[in-house]
């Protein structure tokens, strides 16, 4: 997932953040990708 403007508004995670000094991201240690979605906009822009 890249840092664009679908990522910054459809989760919660600052992805340049997470980024190490040696442009590494370190591996989550609790279960999933690390990546939290912000519900409010996945609820706005969800298709039924």
């Amino acid at each position: 997932m890249t840092n664009g403007p679908q990522a910054r508004i459809m989760t919660t995670t600052d992805f340049l953040d997470a980024l190490e000094p040696d442009g590494m991201v370190a591996i989550p240690t609790s279960p999933g990708s690390g990546v939290t979605l912000n519900e409010e906009t996945v609820a706005r822009y969800r298709v039924t």
